[in-house]
């Protein structure tokens, strides 16, 4: 029962290290993105370009709303103004976060949840593929919990019988008895 108990325990141990590291890289990301968000705006001549980087910074941290919510209406806003050039620039600008974050988030997640970057980009791929875009998040979750199961497992299994046939246990105890009775008659 203690054994258990200390399992369970290892268990949410580990699942809370999986969900401080996803938070870690979920700041990364929010950094990531308010550095290079503001630095464009600022090129771009957008102001106030601090305070609308730190709301899209926000915004691109849940996983279905993104920065998109922000950048296509302002992309066809200024294509219907006539800001030609604004729109082309916020676009490229929306296409490169994109990308990116697409590129990244495996690799920072992965290794921020105990994953090795493969695995996580895998994970990420398969979770897109069967939650949509969200699953670019939920995939490399659900590969550290998978993770975190298997290594309790394999902690937890008893060491592999040895490679002798039952029939001759007897046999190699008879030996290994023969062998220490030579080893102790050589001694004297």
């Amino acid at each position: 029962m203690a054994e258990k108990q200390n399992g369970l325990l290892t268990f949410f141990d580990r699942l809370l290290r999986v969900g401080l590291g996803f938070l870690k890289a979920q700041l990364i990301f929010f950094v990531i993105n308010l550095v290079l968000i503001t630095l464009f705006l600022l090129l771009f001549g957008v102001q106030p370009a601090v305070l609308i980087a730190i709301g899209i910074s926000l915004l691109d941290l849940l996983p279905v709303v993104g920065s998109g919510i922000v950048f296509l209406p302002w992309i066809i806003v200024n294509l219907i103004l006539g800001e030609q050039g604004l729109a082309l620039q916020l676009a490229l600008l929306y296409i490169g976060l994109v990308i990116l974050r697409q590129v990244l988030d495996p690799l920072i997640t992965g290794k921020q949840v105990g994953l090795k970057p493969v695995v996580a980009l895998l994970a990420a791929v398969a979770g897109v593929l069967v939650f949509g875009i969200a699953g670019a998040v939920i995939g490399p979750l659900i590969a550290a919990v998978v993770n975190i199961i298997l290594d309790l497992r394999r902690m937890h299994q008893p060491p592999p019988a040895a490679d002798v046939p039952p029939g001759d246990a007897a046999a190699s105890a008879q030996e290994g008895a023969k062998g220490s009775k030579e080893g102790l008659e050589e001694r004297k």
